[in-house]
């Protein structure tokens, strides 16, 4: 692996093929050329790289197609796309050597296991993570994922031989059991609520550790390319909180890994029909129901009820799109590619239009915003330097020297 990669964003450029293959294994029946072991460890390693996509929010876009769904995301400043197939039945054409393949998977499964254990690391996290067996038994997906810290790796090594022989012996008597299954959501739920946890104080890390170690010049400051790039910077952290204040609940038609994946890397939570579900159906927290058939029998009035697509294209167009044309039983619009440039290739849909003026009415809002705020802030540091210019003249009617009133305020502030 080294040998080929002598660097680690020549192993990162090669992410797209070894995504592909993974997830292409992942979804092959066990038969025939193709064993079970290498099924089974790609599906570890697709939902690996799922998790570190969800935690670092590095999803850019996503389109849904005939042969499946192709996602990017931007890692280290390289673009990877993959394609994951549709959960239908494959059809194993009989003049492909899977032998041959199977060689590609044997290199592609090392070197993405060198290049997760780096990625994690730079997240302060163990690799590999450990996955909880119950939760993925009760139709967990991503959050069956069980993260650990570096710092905590000593002291949970006892903890966590003493968990994996009490899951063995459960397992061993009864793994479906109701009184287990009756306390799995309240377990995810505080699963998820220590995780966010741990993002929380890693970003917080991350960025006093990038304020730290970063020294931009005042001239660099006030050039139009640094503008720039803070504004190109403040679009992906805005993107990144998409969904943040939603929470979905899915129903069973729908593709529920590929819509956690999307909606969780944008900031969103999700509940789903069955056991290790987060949530149930009749929470009140929960904003938006994604449904895929024409008529809902049950409905709630505190909620929107989705077709599926609404979610790609608002992550597409990094916007939280009107749902007027996303509703149950509606005609959807087109699902618009993301790879492609419609302008330059000389055709523009009439949606593309619609979304661009879409796009450009909340630019110019948060622009407003931006304006507002920065009005008022200067507005209160004028008043505050009135202020203090009119407290020193007083002072200085009173016998007291501009120097001494200087030295007491700042000695008052402190």
């Amino acid at each position: 692996v080294k040998e080929r990669y002598p660097h680690f964003n020549n192993a990162l450029h090669d992410m797209d093929d070894i995504l592909s293959l993974l997830y292409l294994f992942a979804a092959m029946p066990r038969k025939r050329l193709i064993a079970a072991s290498e099924t089974s460890t790609s599906e570890r390693l697709c939902r690996e790289w799922e998790k570190y996509v969800t935690l670092t929010g590095t999803l850019q876009k996503c389109f849904v197609s005939v042969k499946g769904t192709y996602y990017q995301a931007v890692v280290h400043g390289e673009k990877i796309t993959w394609l994951v197939p549709h959960r239908f039945t494959q059809y194993i054409p009989k003049d492909v050597d899977f032998r041959m393949m199977s060689t590609f998977l044997e290199f592609y499964t090392a070197a993405f296991k060198f290049i997760m254990f780096k990625l994690f690391h730079e997240l302060g996290m163990r690799y590999p993570p450990q996955i909880d067996e119950r939760l993925l038994d009760a139709g967990a997906h991503l959050t069956a994922i069980d993260l650990e810290k570096i710092d905590d790796k000593k002291n949970g090594n006892k903890n966590n031989n003493e968990k994996d022989s009490d899951d063995e012996k459960e397992s061993e008597q009864q793994v479906a059991s109701k009184a287990r299954i009756a306390s799995l959501p309240a377990h995810l739920m505080s699963k998820n609520m220590n995780e966010d946890e741990d993002e929380e104080e890693q970003e917080e890390n991350n960025k006093n550790q990038a304020e730290e170690k970063v020294d931009i010049s005042p001239e660099f400051q006030n050039s139009e390319e640094f503008k720039l790039i803070q504004k190109e910077q403040t679009k992906r952290e805005m993107s990144s909180k998409l969904f943040s204040n939603l929470a979905f609940f899915v129903s069973r038609e729908v593709p529920r890994e590929s819509l956690e994946l999307c909606i969780t890397s944008f900031g969103g939570i999700m509940g789903w029909d069955g056991e290790g579900s987060p949530f149930k159906e009749n929470d009140r927290r929960i904003t938006h129901h994604i449904v895929d058939r024409p008529k809902v029998q049950k409905k709630y009035t505190d909620r929107e009820y989705l077709q599926p697509q609404w979610v790609y294209d608002s992550i597409n167009a990094q916007m939280q799109l009107p749902v007027k044309r996303y509703v149950s039983g509606a005609t959807l619009p087109p699902h618009l590619s993301p790879f492609v440039n419609d302008h330059e290739e000389g055709y523009i849909p009439a949606y593309r239009e619609e979304l661009d003026a879409l796009k450009s009415a909340q630019e110019e809002r948060e622009e407003a915003k931006r304006l507002e705020e920065d009005h008022e802030e200067d507005s209160e540091d004028e008043r505050l330097e009135e202020v203090s210019y009119s407290e020193g003249l007083k002072a200085e009617a009173s016998g007291v020297s501009f120097a001494k009133f200087i030295t007491s305020s700042s000695e008052e502030n402190l």
